[in-house]
């Protein structure tokens, strides 16, 4: 059931229960005093304010312009953007200041800060149909990121979506034309927010398995050449997401034309390969102010580290998510019809096998970098660490006796250990799924080392590995097929579909697939103990 319940949890997070945004009364807002001492944390402070979403100065003038009204005006008489914009960088900024004057819970609904959100989505509608400038589009998305914190409903995806597609609408995609006659501070403003939005949304869809919002095609914008205040290093981390985010869409176009057709082993290699050396090409390329030592995994001096570890786990998580199309349980192992070169085969299942779990080694190293407050992100403190987990977790069971088991088992307890300190330090989160998995891995090496039926009793080697990725070979179908499916006949394991959860994509790529038995795909006894204990 531990799968199950995963899934459940995660899932119930991507909405709200009705009550929670009933109609009620807006909450009131800061008096002047505190609204600028929020609104300085924001900018001083906070990551989202340190990317320069807002531009600083400009908001600060319109909040300047708010308060010499007397009186001020009520909410329904305001412009809803600047309305929406004003509140949620409250929140923002309410929420930073919390964490050193409140303590125990992450709920979102505790404290003033979820309030001011409230009252930023309250215009939600106005912000998408009514006539509005590019304000609408920043507090669009700004929402969007302040509900990434840990302890919030999931609703980024949805706000991303929203803030993206009031952007096309309003041409940010495109290069402005000449008869625009937009001077170039109108365009660089346009430019720097059209690619923040393009960068998150990249983001949300890949953590969520959603479709992209925008084909890269129909972008023509161009990349920004400078940063708001001139700092170099950011200007390198903002340019180094903008590449990985368009990486990550040539990964999903793949996965989705390779779905869609018959590929050949070579064709489906060939395809991983490209996109393996653009990732490691583009990591290589960046600059050092921007890049994690990955030799020491110590952090750049002059960029939040917040930035540094999205550019250097989103690298990992992709590499994952690339290279588990040959080596997940639930992918089926590809293999060519006819004669094929079987060694080369398992010498590049192999090879991904090792690059996955590698990756998800790498991401485990990095949490001795997260500090879990109220503002840190999903991904960082959560997400990302549970795709490691999961990826030792199946590399542990297929490869019971590898020398480097007793390392991973590790790797996993360092991942239950700070899921744990995450429940404490919130008392709202908790993931008995890492305890149970990491016990489960614990058993599986224990059964293996006594011979214990499914395993073999000999050392395993790379040449045992490949010879029982020979077997799995062997098994597959004559044409290329990828699954991901949650198979027919234990369809517990992953949670039955519910369109109220909207539970598709959370955990597999792609959830249309046919009916193929939980044995076939596995293809390994040793995940017996998997399928048997989920149940």
């Amino acid at each position: 059931m531990a799968a199950q319940r995963l899934v459940r949890d995660l899932c119930r997070m991507l909405k709200l229960d009705p009550f929670d945004i009933q109609k009620t009364a807006l909450a009131p807002e800061p008096d002047p005093n505190t609204a600028w001492t929020i609104v300085a944390a924001y900018f001083d402070d906070t990551v989202e304010g340190l990317h320069a979403l807002v531009h600083r100065p400009e908001f600060e003038a319109h909040l300047k312009a708010h308060f010499s009204q007397l009186p001020l005006p009520p909410p329904e008489k305001e412009d809803p953007a600047w309305y929406a914009l004003r509140n949620v960088i409250y929140a923002f900024g309410w929420r930073h200041l919390s964490q050193h004057t409140t303590s125990g819970s992450f709920c979102y609904t505790d404290g003033d800060g979820w309030k001011y959100f409230l009252n930023a989505l309250s215009v939600h509608s106005q912000l998408l149909y009514c006539r509005t400038g590019l304000m609408a589009v920043q507090a669009l998305i700004a929402m969007s990121m302040y509900v990434d914190g840990i302890g919030n409903p999931s609703l980024e995806y949805m706000l991303c979506v929203s803030s993206m597609k009031l952007a096309e609408s309003k041409g940010l995609h495109r290069e402005p034309a000449l008869a625009w006659d937009l001077d170039q501070s109108a365009i660089h403003t346009r430019a720097h927010l059209w690619w923040s939005i393009y960068i998150y949304e990249r983001h949300t869809a890949f953590m969520s398995g959603r479709p992209l919002s925008i084909d890269d095609d129909d972008i023509t914008c161009q990349l920004p050449t400078d940063q708001p205040g001139g700092d170099h290093a950011d200007l390198d981390y903002f340019i180094g997401s903008i590449t990985l985010a368009q990486i990550s869409g040539r990964i999903w176009r793949m996965t989705k034309r390779l779905k869609r057709a018959t590929p050949t082993f070579q064709e489906i290699v060939d395809s991983i390969s490209q996109l393996d050396s653009a990732l490691g090409d583009w990591y290589s390329s960046l600059p050092s102010s921007v890049k994690i030592d990955t030799a020491t995994h110590s952090l750049p001096p002059d960029i939040h580290p917040y930035k540094a570890l999205f550019l250097y786990c989103g690298y990992q998580a992709r590499l994952i998510l690339l290279h588990s199309m040959l080596v997940r349980p639930w992918n089926e192992v590809p293999a060519l019809s006819g004669e094929y070169d079987k060694d080369r085969f398992r010498k590049h299942v192999w090879n991904s096998t090792e690059i996955v779990a590698e990756a998800a080694r790498n991401i485990i190293r990095c949490l001795q970098h997260i500090n879990v407050t109220r503002s840190s992100p999903k991904a960082l403190v959560y997400e990302w660490p549970l795709v490691a987990l999961s990826t030792l977790f199946i590399y542990v069971l297929q490869f019971p006796k590898l020398p480097t088991v007793a390392a991973d088992i590790q790797f996993m307890d360092t991942v239950t250990g700070h899921l744990d300190y995450v429940g404490f330090a919130s008392a709202d989160l908790d993931f008995p799924f890492a305890r149970e998995v990491t016990t489960l891995a614990r058993s599986a090496v224990a059964r293996a080392a006594r011979g214990d039926g499914f395993a073999t009793k000999e050392p395993f080697s790379q040449s045992h590995v490949a010879s029982q990725l020979e077997g799995q070979a062997t098994q597959a179908a004559e044409s290329v097929r990828f699954d991901n499916a949650a198979p027919s006949d234990n369809p517990e394991l992953f949670h039955t579909m519910d369109p109220d959860q909207e539970v598709w994509g959370t955990l597999l790529q792609w959830p249309d697939g046919d009916d193929t038995s939980f044995g076939d795909v596995l293809g390994n006894p040793a995940l017996d103990i998997m399928s048997n204990s989920f149940m």
